[in-house]
C-alpha cells in the first residue's frame, strides 16, 4: 500500500480515537445564590442533561448580592428577594426576563402569582417563599416562646443568648416593626427612633447578629434564640432535633425569593435551560428538600417527602398573620441601613 495512504489511514485512526476520549469543555453558568440554596447533585443532573456546568457562588443576604452587583460582579443568574427587585431595577443591575421564561408564571402556586412588586414577571420569576420567625433551642431552655417580645426583651442580667440577622437590614427591620405594631418601611423619623430604641435595648442579650452560617450556629447549640428564616431553621433542625420553629402571635414576615438576570449576563441560552429544568414540579421538588423552603410551582408539593409536606417549617398556621415583605422607599432604606449598622456591630 502507498505509504501516504497508510500515513492518511493513521491520522484518521488517530482523530477518530482522539474523538472518543475527548471531551468537550463544558458551558458554565456563572449562578450567584443564598448559602443553602447549593444543590451540586441537582447541578450535576442539570449538567448532564445539557452539558451546561454550575459554578454557583454563595451569598448571605441581599445586602451582599446588591453589593456586588454594583461592583461589577459578573453573574449569570441571582436569586433576590422579591423585596429586592425594584432597587435592583431602579439601579439598573437587572435586565428584563425572556418571553419563555415568563410563561412559567402560569405554573405557580397562588400564594406567589403576580407578587406585588412584579406582577407580569418583567424582571423575576419566583423560586421559594417562607417566613422568618423564632427558631427555639428547646434543650437549652424551658421557656415557653410565643412572642417576638420574648427575644427582644430579655430578663436583666441574663447572658447573651440571642441570635439577630443583622447583616440583613430589610428583614432587621422588618421584624422590629412587626413586634412594635408599626408598618413597615413607615418613613416618619420618630418610628425609626423607635425601632432603633427597641433593638438598642435587645444588643445586650444578642450572641450575633451575623447571616453568614447563623444556623449552624443554632444547630451546635450556640445560641438558645434565633430570628430565622424557616428554610434554615428546617435545615438545622435536621442536625438538631432539639430546635422549633415558633410563629409568634405578633406576625411573621412572609418573603419571597426569585431568579433574576443580573444586565451584565450574555449568557440568557444556559440561564433559560436552567430556569427551565429548575422550574419543572419533580425537579423543584428535590430542590425544595435541599433548600427547607416552600416551592413557588404548584405541582412540585405532589412530589414531596411526606416527612417535608408536614413539617412545622413548611406549613403556616391558619391564624398566623403574615407580613409581605416589601420594598421601602429610598429613604426609609437608608434610614434603616444606618439603624442596623449601628445595632448590629458587636
Amino acid at each position: 500500500m502507498n505509504k501516504g495512504v497508510i500515513a492518511a489511514f493513521v491520522l484518521i485512526a488517530i482523530a477518530i480515537t482522539a474523538g472518543l476520549f475527548y471531551k468537550r469543555p463544558a458551558q458554565t453558568l456563572q449562578l450567584y445564590t443564598w448559602d443553602t440554596y447549593e444543590a451540586p447533585e441537582l447541578f450535576a443532573a442539570f449538567e448532564k442533561k445539557t452539558g451546561i456546568k454550575v459554578v454557583a457562588t454563595l451569598f448571605y443576604s441581599n445586602d451582599d448580592l446588591e453589593a456586588k452587583l454594583k461592583a461589577g460582579g459578573q453573574y449569570d443568574l441571582v436569586t433576590p428577594s422579591g423585596n429586592y427587585i425594584s432597587r435592583l431595577v431602579a439601579a439598573s443591575l437587572l435586565q428584563p426576563l425572556p418571553e419563555q421564561l415568563k410563561a412559567h408564571g402560569a405554573a405557580l402556586s397562588r400564594n406567589v402569582q403576580k407578587p406585588a412588586y412584579d406582577p407580569e414577571y418583567k424582571w423575576s420569576l419566583p423560586l421559594f417563599y417562607g417566613t422568618t420567625g423564632i427558631a427555639v433551642n428547646t434543650g437549652l431552655t424551658n421557656e415557653k416562646i410565643t412572642s417576638w417580645e420574648q427575644i427582644l426583651r430579655r430578663p436583666a442580667g441574663e447572658k447573651e443568648s440571642v441570635g439577630m440577622l443583622g447583616e440583613e437590614s430589610s428583614t432587621l427591620m422588618a421584624i422590629a416593626s412587626i413586634a412594635a405594631g408599626t408598618k413597615n418601611c413607615d418613613p416618619l423619623p420618630a418610628i425609626h427612633t423607635r425601632l432603633e430604641t427597641i433593638l438598642n435595648a435587645q444588643k445586650p442579650f444578642v450572641k450575633t447578629y451575623k447571616a453568614e452560617g447563623y444556623f449552624e450556629h443554632l444547630a451546635a447549640n450556640d445560641v438558645t434564640f434565633q430570628m430565622a428564616w424557616s428554610g434554615d431553621a428546617y435545615i438545622a433542625r435536621q442536625k438538631n432535633p432539639k430546635i422549633e420553629y415558633v410563629y409568634p402571635r405578633e406576625g411573621v414576615e412572609l418573603w419571597l425569593d426569585t431568579l433574576a438576570i443580573p444586565a451584565s449576563s450574555r449568557n440568557l441560552k444556559a440561564v433559560i435551560a436552567f430556569v427551565d429544568f429548575v422550574m419543572e414540579p419533580a425537579v423543584m421538588a428535590k430542590y425544595t428538600v435541599v433548600s427547607g423552603n416552600i416551592p413557588s410551582v404548584e405541582r412540585a408539593r405532589g412530589f414531596l417527602p411526606q416527612e417535608f409536606r408536614d413539617a412545622p417549617e413548611f406549613n403556616i398556621p391558619l391564624t398566623t398573620k403574615t407580613f409581605v415583605s416589601e420594598a421601602c422607599s429610598p429613604a426609609v432604606v437608608e434610614a434603616y441601613n444606618r439603624i442596623a449598622a449601628s445595632v448590629a456591630t458587636k
